[in-house]
């Protein structure tokens, strides 16, 4: 396991090493590949929801791809991309909830982010405030905010079966 836990980039770039093809370097950075596409996808989706201008969301989408910051840490085995994607998918469900999403997809959206998100990088916890607004916004309750951090508890020990059956993952 990687020292400071990170179990899901980890447990990602681990099953990318089935792919039967390329060397073990290229397949934990197509993890990081993939992440950074799916991300600029979000993003624009995300501007199109909010301006529904095509051309504001594809600004936005070769906007971010070309980054020479993106380019650089996107395209290598690192937890920065998976990341992106779950402060994506997180801002992006604050945006729907702010059109007016609410009830149980809010529910399930914010505990498997949540989830993800935390057993990622630990720069998840600076997400705090929005993920309090968002069950605040939401009108998710108490029992609706426990139901989702529940849920991103269960993501949090998901991998602890696999990796006690199988040893840490090198």
């Amino acid at each position: 396991l990687h020292p400071p836990g990170y179990p899901s980039a980890v447990f990602l770039m681990q099953l990318a090493q089935y792919l039967p093809f390329g060397t073990a370097a290229w397949k934990a950075s197509s993890v990081s590949a993939v992440f950074g596409a799916a991300t600029v996808g979000v993003c624009a989706a995300m501007v199109f929801r909010i301006t529904l201008s095509r051309v504001a969301a594809l600004s936005i989408a070769l906007t971010l791809a070309v980054q020479p910051l993106w380019l650089r840490y996107f395209t290598v085995a690192e937890v920065f991309a998976p990341a992106a994607f779950a402060m994506a998918v997180l801002t992006w469900l604050a945006v729907e909830v702010q059109f007016g999403l609410r009830g149980r997809r809010v529910i399930i959206w914010l505990g498997l982010i949540s989830g993800f998100a935390a057993t990622n990088h630990h720069g998840y916890v600076f997400a705090g405030p929005l993920v309090l607004w968002i069950m605040w916004a939401a009108r998710l309750g108490v029992r609706g905010s426990l139901a989702a951090v529940g849920i991103g508890v269960l993501c949090l020990v998901l991998y602890l079966p696999l990796l006690s059956t199988e040893g840490a993952w090198v």
